[in-house]
């Protein structure tokens, strides 16, 4: 076990015996196997959602216990400390990923909530018949669907940047009108071929192409209203690379909570405050004082313990440091790509090159269909990902019906590749195939 995995309750009895103690866990209960053995499965599917870590954990029930009641507007303590605690998260956050001021911050239910938010509240107030939204071919779902949305409802173009063989956006093969793009949109890293993209040379490059197309003259200032809009999916990348929202070249940035270890149903959206006289809310209802015509993009009651939840897993995640998560990523990396090059049965998608890599490793077992492999792999104690990965059109343009994929956490070990591996061995013995 490495020194990480004792700081999430999943993977440690003496955890759940301490919250046992408590009585916040019935261990008479029907959702408990009592069978599973928590402490020594292979948990390889972290890309999907993470596991909390206790910190997390221990700030939603404490919020719950102590300070449950709605924000904003109380005059009562429990409102005033409960509003507090998620004025506190929102800096947190904030601070995080190097936002100017933590009101460009805006708490959501996720990363598809986020990138629905901003095809809505920009898109859909900005965008013309006859504009071009430019999304990566091995786009997540929550960054394509909400454009791919409103491009019907608007009659705009949707054209795509293509990904080269080692997983990387190709920019230099875009087709496209340069003079009608008015949105672009990728991730951070690749959710199905984890490759690191660099979000300030892909800004570089559109914004060069658009005042080439466009042939511009004059400042910089005057330039930058013909710039399309950059929206950077993060789900990945938050919690194991350094953000600075400032230094990428973005206009938003979305990412979700239960990727780096904290609550489901929590997520952040950024947004340049610049673009905020031409957004409008897309839900209107509770928290609007003035108006639906305010611009809260927050209405409702919010996920505050949620918010304090996420809050408290980036300050878990700035505790370790991204040199130490970036060095337990790479030294499982080499490790898996080594001994899954010496077993010779897996066909590995995207780079093989650690270097270029997020924890994300995605596959096909030689004549094993993904969906058997995960199915055989969970009778072995082994957790994986199969099919499309919320990434069809990339799949679809290769040819692939599914692939695997393994993903891994800061609680990762080689134990766990080693698991996973032995596991595979056994798929094959077990369908009667040779690899």
């Amino acid at each position: 076990m490495n020194k990480y995995k004792k700081d999430f309750p999943i993977f440690s009895e003496k955890l759940k015996k301490e919250f046992n103690k408590i009585g916040l866990i019935d261990e008479s209960s029907s959702y408990i196997n009592k069978n599973f053995n928590y402490e020594n499965f292979a948990y390889l599917d972290s890309a999907a959602t993470s596991m909390i870590c206790e910190n997390a954990l221990r700030g939603v029930v404490e919020y719950e216990m102590y300070y449950r009641s709605n924000v904003h507007r109380g005059a009562h303590y429990l409102a005033n400390k409960s509003t507090e605690l998620y004025e506190e998260a929102r800096k947190t956050i904030a601070k995080f990923i190097n936002a100017t001021v933590p009101s460009e911050i805006v708490f959501t239910k996720g990363a598809t909530d986020g990138s629905n938010l901003i095809a809505n509240s920009w898109g859909k107030h900005n965008l013309r018949k006859g504009d071009v939204i430019l999304l990566s071919d091995s786009e997540h779902s929550s960054n394509s669907f909400p454009w791919e949305s409103l491009a019907d409802e608007i009659g705009c173009e949707i054209n795509y940047i293509p990904t080269n063989k080692k997983g990387f956006l190709d920019l230099k093969s875009i087709k496209t009108d340069w003079t009608r793009v008015r949105v672009v949109a990728f991730p951070y890293v690749s959710n199905v071929l984890g490759v690191i993209n660099s979000p300030k040379e892909v800004s570089k490059y559109v914004k060069k192409r658009v005042i080439e197309a466009k042939k511009l003259k004059g400042s910089d200032k005057n330039k930058k209203k013909y710039y399309p809009i950059i929206v950077l999916d993060g789900s990945q990348a938050v919690g194991k690379l350094p953000i600075n929202v400032q230094k990428l070249g973005i206009d938003f940035l979305f990412f979700s909570g239960h990727k780096m270890y904290g609550p489901m149903g929590t997520g952040v959206l950024w947004m340049n405050r610049d673009l905020l006289n031409n957004m409008y809310p897309y839900q209107t209802g509770g928290g609007m004082l003035d108006g639906y015509k305010e611009k809260i993009f927050e209405v409702g009651t919010p996920n505050v313990s949620g918010a304090i939840g996420l809050s408290l897993s980036a300050k878990y995640i700035e505790s370790i440091g991204f040199d130490n998560i970036r060095e337990h990523e790479l030294e499982i990396l080499k490790y898996t790509f080594q001994k899954m090059e010496d077993m010779g049965c897996f066909d590995i998608y995207g780079s093989k090159n650690p270097n270029e890599k997020s924890g994300v490793i995605s596959f096909n077992a030689k004549n094993i269909p993904a969906h058997d492999l995960a199915a055989i792999l969970d009778v072995e104690g082994v957790a994986i990902r199969a099919g499309y990965h919320c990434v069809l059109k990339w799949h679809k343009d290769n040819k692939y019906y599914g692939t695997a994929r393994i993903s891994f956490g800061i609680y990762t070990t080689k134990s766990d590749i080693d698991k996973f591996l032995k596991a595979v061995d056994k798929a094959y013995v077990i369908l009667g195939m040779k690899k």
